[in-house]
């Protein structure tokens, strides 16, 4: 659950500073002592402070040294506590997101997640982010493109996911780019921002998408995002726009830009959701997909089931992970793999061992038996030859 926060300030090693709101899960506990006391009760992935850097209450060792508002501690001991509800503060406005709990400074990111999360708790709490390699405005950079050189190496591909919103410092829009060049697949670059207008949006996704080799650029178009695909396609002539057309059969599917129902964008719907859903989780689930991005891993610790398809929890967002659910879409189309010479779908499938059957099934005909038919002809029976050579091996 996610319980945004207004009017409170949370005490880190900078001094009072604001953050978005706390995440409430409950788990089971890890107790560390320091001077006869508890110094500190959190979850097994909650993370604090050492003379060595952060580490994880699970991995902290007895005799280590935790750092707090007054000082280095020694840890006497440890031990396993109960299960609870526990409160995790979210955005922590400060450089390392860290913040005081009682006297000893602690981390935010363990990526625990909620029950019914799309992607599995414990693969979650394995995941972890990059800090940008550089920022420019409201774009974090976590890799440089890498274009084609004069020893011959070619540039590498890239794909832009494009969620837009209507710029009411709302609901955010977003470009999230990946490279698509290897596998695993990796996240590059992300754009976020809640106040800026379609109109607006449009050049800064031809400016990104344009750094990154020309990236092949999918727009969800369910709303607003209609303007975005049509400015950027007719007023400023981008050609790397990805084309969805409609099957009478499959639904929507990856075009060529080229067929006469073709249209720019894809239209989200629940059966392309769920396809993008199954494909994000098992490019995740596998290790076919790096995502470095720290509000991208945090969107995913709330994206949790609701009925048959998946949405944010009350309260927190969702639009770097539907940037994500895009690529996931995008990765399963049988089209893609033209754009960019690399199939996901058999990545995944090689993955698994071939099915051997060394035994034959239990219960099986060596001759096809006689069959006779009673007066009534409403049952039939088995002949006594074949009851005799017991046919059922």
């Amino acid at each position: 659950m996610f319980v945004p926060n207004t009017k409170y300030d949370i005490l880190t090693p900078d001094g009072f500073r604001n953050f978005r709101g706390l995440h409430f899960i409950e788990r089971e506990t890890v107790r560390i002592f320091s001077g006869g006391v508890c110094a500190l009760e959190g979850s097994a992935h909650h993370r604090v402070l050492t003379s060595t850097g952060y580490v994880t209450l699970d991995n902290i060792e007895v005799g280590a040294s935790i750092i707090g508002k007054t000082g280095s501690h020694l840890i006497e001991h440890k031990e396993l506590g109960r299960a609870q509800l526990l409160f995790d503060p979210i955005d922590v406005d400060h450089p390392e997101q860290s913040f005081y709990t009682n006297d000893t400074v602690s981390h935010n990111c363990s990526f625990q997640g909620s029950a019914n999360t799309l992607i599995p708790g414990h693969k979650l709490a394995s995941m972890t982010f990059m800090t940008p390699v550089d920022t420019r405005g409201d774009l974090k950079i976590y890799a440089q493109p890498i274009r084609a050189d004069e020893k011959g190496n070619p540039s590498h591909i890239y794909v832009a996911m494009v969620d837009v919103s209507q710029g009411q410092e709302q609901d955010y829009s977003v470009i999230n780019i990946f490279d698509v060049s290897i596998s695993p697949f990796r996240q590059v670059a992300v754009y976020r921002r809640n106040n800026i207008t379609p109109q607006l949006f449009a050049p800064i996704v031809r400016d990104i998408a344009a750094y990154y080799c020309n990236a092949y650029t999918l727009i969800e178009i369910n709303d607003v995002g209609i303007l975005v695909a049509d400015t950027l396609h007719a007023e400023l002539e981008y050609e790397h726009i990805l084309f969805v057309r409609m099957h009478p059969k499959r639904g929507q599917m990856l075009a060529g830009g080229f067929h006469v129902k073709s249209r720019m964008g894809l239209r989200q719907t629940q059966a392309t959701k769920r396809i993008g859903c199954a494909a994000l989780r098992a490019m995740i689930e596998k290790d076919q997909l790096l995502i470095y991005d720290y509000e991208t891993l945090r969107e995913l610790t709330t994206f949790v089931a609701h009925g048959h398809n998946y949405k944010a929890e009350q309260g927190a967002h969702d639009d770097c992970v539907m940037t994500l659910v895009l690529l996931g879409w995008l990765t399963a189309q049988r089209g893609f793999e033209n754009y960019v010479g690399l199939s996901m779908r058999k990545l995944l499938i090689n993955q698994y061992e071939p099915v051997t059957l060394d035994e034959p099934f239990v219960g099986y005909l060596s001759d096809e038996p006689t069959v006779s038919w009673t007066e009534d002809g409403d049952r039939w029976s088995l002949s006594d030859e074949d009851i005799a050579n017991d046919f059922w091996r």
